[in-house]
């Protein structure tokens, strides 16, 4: 395992937290989310403008969408179908907590509000809730947010908040599932689940491999959970994994994502006593074991800083996560929460071949560059083109925050 904080070209995005992202062609495409208190002249253009990190030239872009986007959120669900973004349920600071659901294609940066356009009930207004996708069905699960109006027939429990506060009054946790069919017809359903399905949560972290969804942690009611589990996506079987070794504290507003076939990733987070995490676990799926990389701050040289409510997503390069954005200490702090806007990697697999020795020539372009002409012409187009944007951009960012990630 390794990790390491890049140099960054271009503008850099404000700080934020509670931001939704998702990977797509080389580039990690950040909608939403907060930034400090200070920066309340941002508005609404944390998600009217979209900003995309490409990972081969390590350079932030910052895009102005067309058609009737969403207002500034956070705690939303964004998932990637094809080339279009569902962006699904979110806090929004003027209304509060909605069900609203926003299709953005990347291809011409039009978003599309489709809430009048799905059939069938949907989900509540809620925000902080988990969700998969498989074939062309995106499932979410549980939240934070309103009552749905025919709670005596949901399948699941919702739970209101026993000790509300301002904006929380009459909203609660519910562990409802359901599904957005977006096939020719957009269709929310309600399926009936197999196994005994996770109590009602917000905030936990949710990953896939295969056809299998995995859910970590999360909070309901006061406390924050560390139990596993796993649902099919196909038959929509729940099934909670025992675990017997060592295994990560409490936590919400963390992040998991997959590194290989059989493992999962998970870092940060929000404790039980109010402290932001900053370690990092591997799950075996096939061994059903915890691992902590304890020694992973020493080991690779610079300090990991906590961190919650970030976003880690999966690139290309097999094995390799990109973990952007986040607080590193309580966003519930009375103090200035202390949101971030750096960019980080974390590496579980080699380098493929060809991008170690790209990136080689490219750090000595001039002692190779009359070689290039016998490269395949798009690797050529590729290596001139890097080459050029860091030529062009000499005096890149080293974001770290806070002296650390």
């Amino acid at each position: 395992m390794s990790f390491f904080i890049p140099t960054v070209y271009g503008d850099i995005p404000k700080k934020r937290s509670g931001h939704a992202a998702v990977f797509f062609n080389g580039q990690l495409i950040v909608f939403g989310g907060y930034g400090d208190s200070d920066e309340e002249d941002i508005g609404q253009q944390l998600c009217k403008n979209i900003w995309s990190y490409n990972i081969e030239i390590s350079q932030w872009t910052k895009h102005v969408t067309k058609g009737k986007h969403p207002g500034k959120s956070t705690g939303s669900s964004a998932i990637l179908l094809g080339h279009n973004v569902y962006l699904f349920g979110g806090f929004y600071k003027q209304s509060g907590q909605t069900n609203k659901l926003y299709c953005l294609d990347l291809t011409s940066l039009t978003w599309s509000e489709l809430t009048e356009q799905v059939q069938g009930d949907g989900p509540s207004a809620k925000d902080k809730m988990c969700s998969w996708k498989i074939d062309n069905k995106i499932i979410y699960f549980g939240g934070f947010g309103a009552p749905p109006n025919n709670i005596s027939q949901m399948k699941g429990e919702f739970y209101f908040e026993e000790f509300p506060q301002g904006f929380c009054r009459g909203f609660g946790w519910n562990n409802h599932l359901h599904i957005l069919e977006c096939g020719d017809v957009l269709e929310w359903k309600e399926p009936s689940c197999i196994g005994n399905r996770p109590s009602p949560r917000a905030a936990a972290s949710s990953s896939q491999l295969g056809y299998r969804g995995y859910l970590f942690g999360g909070r309901f009611k006061e406390e924050r959970r560390n139990d596993l589990f796993t649902l099919d996506l196909r038959t929509y079987e729940w099934t909670e994994i025992n675990i017997f070794s060592q295994k990560p504290h409490g936590r919400s507003w963390h992040a998991m994502a997959p590194i290989s076939d059989n493992h999962l990733f998970v870092y940060g987070g929000f404790d039980n006593n109010g402290n932001a995490l900053k370690d990092v676990w591997i799950f075996d799926c096939e061994n059903k074991t915890w691992n902590e990389k304890e020694n992973a701050s020493s080991s690779f040289g610079v300090a990991l800083a906590p961190r919650m409510w970030h976003t880690a997503c999966n690139t290309d390069q097999p094995g390799e996560i990109i973990v952007f954005g986040g607080c590193s200490n309580s966003i519930l702090s009375y103090e200035t929460c202390l949101h971030t806007n750096s960019v980080a990697f974390f590496r579980f697999s080699p380098l493929s071949l060809q991008k170690m020795c790209t990136d080689y020539v490219i750090q000595h372009y001039n002692i190779y560059r009359k070689s290039l002409e016998l490269l395949p012409k798009m690797l050529r187009w590729a290596i001139d083109y890097r080459y050029r944007m860091i030529r062009n951009n000499p005096r890149g960012k080293l974001v770290k925050n806070c002296t650390s990630m």
